[in-house]
């Protein structure tokens, strides 16, 4: 159940006041009255007991006037009912086996009343005491009567005045119940509500200090709060605005550096399309070259069937001849097919990747990007040579890549393994053959491609960057640092499959990459 703070503050107020009007009403009463009934009994008992003294003494002498005398000792308070003397006797019966005690009212004062020897079992308007007394002329009990009147008055006025002092109890309560709940429910009702509104967004709220006590603090501190608040706010305001602003500056340069990226990216590409330009020029001459040797031979036999033809001396020569012209034109047309292949190759290679992947001979694609990135390197320098081997898995079957990024791929890491056996070889004056080393092979549906080469390696401190965006070993000018970076997001964004670099430093280098099969 759920009690507002006024509501509590009133039940507490009320639960005081129900116990001090218990008190002061019920239970101090009846405290009281019973504490003056005891005294008065206790007095009527001692005021016997001095009695049956004053006769037992006058008995003794038996001065009966002084026996008359000490009953008449209470007479003078108003309370007295009666006093009576009454004498005991012991009788025995026929058998003399039991005896028996009867009492006889000796005397009583006044002598109109009526005594009772015994306490009423349920009157309580009467208190009866009695007092024993022994002498030689007889035995007997001093029995006191006295009314409880002036007991009952006193219990009633004990009474009224316990319930003036409930009355003024209860109008205390009632006016300390609207003091606090003035001074304390109001104050932390308006703090509820502005605190609320205060959660609602709205901090132009403020709350009236009535009070120096706690709640006058409790409204400081909370004015103080949503006034920090607001000016927070304000600050963070500022704040956002001016993130806002450098948020869009970033941006702009954030657009900026893709704009350079896309043009290093670019120009990477442009870089190792030059290092492919002599390469393919190198693998078109020889297609060009069938080509044209063939187109002289067949120019040749196509004389010689003129001949024939116009001797119109048909014989074997001419489907000889004829033969030769279809073997010819078949070379050509292989040859041709061969340098347009070439040519599309590094068309595909210079242009945006689309990102659409194609079933592709991983082994064929290996070894073209081998074959024309070393003769590109030996067209620029003719005293470089080096010993290529392969080993490719002839079981694979076609993968499903883009070709012209694995192909980047590719041709960035042989030549980089060519660059370094390159530099070694002039390190050591000669005495070294630079083998690269391009295998291929299949295990748990993955295939894998390693390039390899016994250059100088890579030193440990650089392997952990060397797949970093602008991180080049190379000379300033040689190189952009893009190349294995571009490398490392091709397989393993683009294709979901990964590079790794294993190498010791001074003895070789080995790029292992990792496809899906």
């Amino acid at each position: 159940m759920f009690f507002t703070l006024k509501t509590k503050i009133w039940l507490t107020i009320l639960s005081i006041v129900l116990m001090f009007t218990f008190f002061t009403l019920i239970y101090f009463p009846t405290q009281q009255g019973n504490y003056l009934l005891k005294n008065y009994t206790n007095e009527v008992q001692n005021l016997a007991n001095t009695v049956a003294l004053g006769v037992q003494i006058a008995l003794e002498d038996q001065n009966y006037k002084a026996a008359q005398t000490a009953m008449e000792y209470v007479k003078g308070n108003p309370g007295l009912k009666f006093v009576s003397l009454v004498q005991e006797d012991t009788a025995w019966n026929n058998t003399h086996t039991k005896p028996s005690v009867t009492e006889t009212v000796f005397k009583t004062y006044p002598d109109i009343a009526k005594p009772i020897l015994v306490q009423p079992a349920e009157n309580d308007s009467i208190i009866v005491k009695r007092a024993p007394f022994t002498s030689k002329l007889m035995s007997g009990n001093i029995v006191l009567g006295f009314t409880t009147k002036e007991i009952e008055q006193s219990k009633k006025s004990i009474r009224t005045t316990s319930l003036i002092v409930s009355t003024f109890i209860f109008l205390v309560g009632l006016f300390i119940g609207l003091l606090l709940s003035r001074k304390i429910s109001r104050p932390v009702i308006a703090l509820r509500d502005a605190a609320r509104k205060v959660g609602e967004g709205d901090l132009t709220q403020c709350v009236q200090v009535h009070s120096t006590d706690e709640i006058g603090d409790l409204s400081s501190a909370f004015n103080k709060m949503v006034h920090d608040l607001s000016k927070t706010r304000n600050e963070l305001h500022n704040s956002n605005r001016s993130l806002s602003e450098t948020n869009a500056a970033l941006n702009n340069t954030l657009n900026e550096l893709k704009a350079m990226q896309n043009q290093l990216i670019q120009s990477e590409k442009m870089a190792s399309l030059g290092e492919l330009t002599a390469g393919i020029a190198h693998e078109i001459q020889n297609p060009l070259n069938f080509v044209n040797n063939f187109s002289e031979v067949s120019i040749e036999l196509a004389e010689e069937l003129k001949e024939e033809l116009q001797t119109s001396n048909l014989s074997v020569n001419v489907i000889d001849i004829i033969n030769d012209l279809v073997q010819n034109q078949q070379k050509i047309n292989y040859h041709g097919k061969r340098a347009d292949s070439i040519v599309k190759g590094m068309l595909q290679h210079s242009r945006k990747s689309t990102g659409q992947k194609e079933l592709t001979d991983i082994n064929q694609l290996a070894d073209e990007y081998l074959r024309l990135s070393y003769h590109g390197l030996r067209a620029k320098d003719k005293t470089f040579n080096a010993t290529l081997k392969t080993s490719f898995d002839e079981s694979l079957q076609k993968v499903n890549i883009v070709p012209q990024d694995i192909g980047r791929v590719l041709l960035n890491l042989y030549t980089n393994a060519f660059h370094s056996v390159m530099k070694k070889k002039r390190e050591l004056n000669g005495d070294y053959e630079p083998i690269v080393v391009v295998k291929t092979s299949c295990t748990n549906n993955t295939i894998e491609l390693c390039v390899r080469d016994n250059g100088n390696g890579i030193p440990a401190e650089n392997i952990n960057k060397i797949f970093q965006p602008f991180f080049t070993t190379k000379p300033a000018g040689e190189g952009t640092g893009l190349g294995l970076s571009l490398s490392y997001d091709i397989i393993t964004k683009g294709h979901g499959g990964s590079i790794t670099v294993d190498s010791r430093e001074g003895e070789y280098a080995a790029f292992i990459i990792n496809l899906p099969a």
